[in-house]
């Protein structure tokens, strides 16, 4: 008598298999030729990349698994530059979310406003926690249609921000966060960048330019459901 079998290994289901793909075989690949050929690089990298993670409150495995294995490499490989924008900005220290009040008096006008972006999000739907990837600005948001209840907010660590008490929210977009709108109606939102605030503001404004000039080609893919207004 003979016996065959076809398929994966009983017991090994396809969720199983692509969570030893993701999280073990796919970050050996990578980490071990990095760490066996550029271990300095990879210390560098690694230092980084724990002083910027650290600076999430109510900091999870979640958190850093998505930031170093999942959506948050992007903000993982830019982690040195970011370190350099928070020296270039002090005696300013990151807050990670603001009051507008918070900001010195000059960055509460328009002059400082360097992109602006309208999006819509649908109703009952929601983003996955992420990453933005560079920190020379500080993101504003403007709900523009008056939200009704508090199933539309927006999560950044320990605050949450409910869009039918406040229409305005300042933060740091490298730090994790994620929006819910749970309602039944579509919620249109303003979307602001700003110069953060530096003693050497004109080095902020040409760094910003020279990252938008540096991503002009790609802001198609990825604001191809955005109005954008570059200045």
């Amino acid at each position: 008598m003979s016996v065959s079998t076809t398929g994966r290994p009983r017991g090994f289901s396809r969720a199983t298999l692509t969570f030893i793909r993701k999280r073990v075989l796919v970050p050996l690949a990578v980490f071990v030729p990095l760490g066996y050929f550029l271990p300095k690089t990879l210390l560098f990298f690694g230092i980084c990349g724990i002083y910027d993670i650290a600076r999430n409150r109510r900091l999870d495995a979640t958190i850093v698994r998505r930031y170093f294995l999942g959506n948050g490499i992007g903000s993982w490989v830019l982690s040195p530059f970011n370190v350099l924008m928070d020296i270039l900005t002090l005696p300013y220290i990151n807050k990670g979310t603001y009051r507008l009040e918070d900001l010195p008096a000059g960055h509460q006008q328009w002059k400082y406003i360097q992109t602006i972006g309208i999006s819509v999000f649908n109703r009952k739907s929601s983003t996955s926690r992420h990453f933005g990837p560079l920190r020379a600005t500080l993101r504003m948001l403007y709900n523009i249609n008056d939200m009704t209840d508090r199933a539309a907010f927006i999560v950044v660590g320990d605050k949450v921000n409910y869009w039918c008490e406040n229409k305005l929210f300042i933060f740091d977009d490298t730090l994790a966060h994620q929006s819910f709108n749970e309602t039944e109606e579509r919620r249109y939102c303003l979307f602001v960048d700003i110069t953060r605030p530096s003693l050497m503001n004109g080095v902020m404004v040409a760094v910003v330019r020279l990252i938008c000039l540096v991503a002009r080609p790609f802001n198609r893919g990825f604001y191809r459901y955005w109005k954008i207004v570059q200045r």
